[in-house]
């Protein structure tokens, strides 16, 4: 009979181990994707970069049922040198190019500070400690540094970017199938696009959290036609994503398993021990049969307005909290109302247009509001989902602005799809390093694990007691489900499979979250020529696209090793 109890262990399991992994179900054919030709939207000169300029175009994309199905591809370059080569960049999870950019946000920045520069001594000397934070801003961003070193930059905007941000979560029923496939095909289009306006007939791949990902990704697909190298900003290890779960956690696991589910498949053991298959399938059971059937789930909102799931986060956190990770949800109330004031006046108190209450973390020295909504989403990045996991800026890796460039922009809603079909592309791995451990920057107190796991579930139940009968009948049977989910095959190109064949070289950096989430650099492809750019366990994973030490340690390495590999 069907234990519900072990789904939810799976789940929180999983989120604890693989921070930037969410969910979906498996995608239909793309059909036709292509309905228009791209269509040239604007060209403008970059702030604090006029010798820059950006061209902005857009493609309607299949099936054209609402303002969603298009994408946008950006370019920046300098048009009086001769380019050495394009490059071509997918931007991070809720991410996209135009933020990644950044170029109106600067221009909001530069002139809300001119305006208020005769106010206050004290946020005088804030704003021109503003002000000086941007003109480095053109080295931190690979975007516009590769474009002034001599290449023609490119970026896709993901479908995700032209989503209404005052959607609702019962609104987005059309994001049910948007999994690797539709990512891959979408990003081919812009590619193709950019070797035509480029002239090159190939194109070096870069990619930032998901962007590295899905770099890896397509170039299992596609690198032989498109490709002459990739670059991996804190998206991957060189090879095999990898979650390594630490053995005494994965004793305590597998002794449930055991204990709590009668017929488990033959091929859930390998040499009379069970294997970390069986945990990837129930995570996907669960989320796929009780998260996405019952509770209706289609994608992860920054509001974390997530509907039903919102009752499951308490079980979430008391599970973390009980074994002693101090996991700090996040998420913004009323999204689209506080970061339309943040873009608009990113200097200004930060206040809910909606509530008129200060937004909160409050400053941890002085527990009262912070002053800015700089300053403000800063902490609130640098708390998420645990302290200076995605940014360490309090010990100067980072800046407020820096960090607000990774954000202030995002995209709200993300499809669970595309990493539910990463759950199955990740190797779950069983090691006898603390590393994983180590890497969290606190203790685990392993010994509560049993009694946090019963707790959370206790919590979890009371939501979801009846919820699994709603959608398989009372004789479906847990092994019936798990051989299901063995035979899967949830993409039409078994991209997993095939990024041992990739024959072009890579370079990888990787932060703490990178190393934590990806595994240690890891070389796994055809090429050898698989450089490890740099391993920086004290870097949040903002902090390799914008941080105050990132042209030394990622940028400059980066341009040095595209242009080593130009032929």
């Amino acid at each position: 009979m069907f234990n519900q109890k072990y789904f939810f262990i799976s789940c929180a399991l999983f989120l604890f181990l693989n921070f930037n992994a969410y969910t979906q179900t498996k995608p239909v054919g793309l059909g036709n994707t292509q309905k228009n030709e791209w269509t040239l939207i604007y060209n403008k000169p970059l702030s604090i970069q006029p010798e820059l300029t950006e061209y902005y175009w857009e493609l309607e994309r299949y099936p054209n049922s609402g303002p969603y199905d298009k994408v946008g591809l950006h370019r920046i370059v300098n048009e009086r040198v001769r380019h050495k080569g394009a490059v071509f960049i997918c931007p991070g999870t809720n991410a996209n190019t135009w933020r990644f950019i950044g170029n109106d946000f600067i221009e909001n920045v530069i002139n809300r500070s001119n305006s208020m520069l005769n106010q206050n001594r004290e946020i005088s000397e804030k704003i021109y400690n503003t002000l000086d934070d941007v003109n480095s801003i053109p080295d931190r961003l690979i975007i516009r540094f590769l474009a002034s070193n001599g290449y023609d930059v490119y970026g896709i905007n993901y479908r995700t970017h032209y989503i209404p941000t005052d959607y609702e979560p019962e609104d987005l029923i059309f994001m049910t199938n948007w999994g690797w496939d539709l990512f891959v095909e979408d990003t081919k289009s812009a590619i193709e696009k950019t070797k035509e306006l480029s002239g090159f007939s190939k194109v070096f791949i870069a990619g930032t959290s998901f962007g590295g990902m899905l770099s890896t990704t397509y170039a299992s697909k596609y690198w032989e036609d498109d490709l002459m190298g990739i670059i991996l900003l804190d998206g991957g290890n060189g090879g095999r994503w990898k979650i390594r779960i630490p053995l005494e956690i994965w004793k305590l696991i597998e002794s449930e398993l055991i204990k709590n589910i009668s017929e488990l498949p033959n091929w859930a053991y390998v040499d009379g021990r069970i294997t970390p298959k069986l945990l990837q399938a129930l995570i996907d059971i669960f989320i796929r049969d009780v998260l996405y059937k019952t509770v209706e789930m289609n994608a992860i909102d920054m509001q974390m307005s997530l509907g039903p799931l919102t009752d499951f986060m308490p079980a979430i956190a008391n599970f973390l909290n009980e074994i002693g990770v101090p996991f700090y949800l996040g998420g913004i109330p009323h999204y689209h109302e506080v970061t339309s004031a943040a873009f608009s006046n990113p200097l200004s108190e930060p206040i809910d247009p909606i509530t008129k209450e200060y937004l909160r973390p409050y400053n941890a020295l002085t527990n009262k509001p912070f002053d800015t909504y700089l300053d403000w989403n800063a902490e609130s990045n640098y708390l998420t989902p645990i302290k200076g996991l995605f940014t360490n800026y309090r010990q100067g890796y980072n800046t407020p602005l820096g960090i607000a460039i990774n954000f202030v922009g995002n995209d709200r809603f993300w499809p669970l799809e595309v990493y539910l079909e990463s759950i199955g592309m990740f190797e779950f791995e069983i090691t006898t390093s603390n590393e994983p451990l180590e890497l969290l920057g606190f203790k685990i107190d392993v010994s509560k694990i049993p009694v946090a796991i019963s707790e959370s579930i206790n919590l979890i139940m009371k939501n979801t007691n009846d919820k699994y009968k709603q959608v398989h009948s009372n004789n479906t049977t847990l092994k019936m489900l798990l051989d299901e989910r063995y035979k899967d095959v949830s993409q039409n190109f078994d991209y997993a499979k095939n990024l041992k064949n990739i024959d072009i070289p890579m370079i990888t950096f990787q932060s703490r979250l990178g190393l934590l989430v990806w595994g240690p650099y890891n070389p796994g492809i055809k090429n050898k020529d698989v450089t490890n750019g740099g391993e920086y366990p004290f870097l949040g994973h903002m902090d390799i696209y914008t941080g105050t030490t990132n042209p030394e340690m990622v940028n400059i390495p980066a341009l040095k090793w595209i242009d080593k590999h130009l032929e």
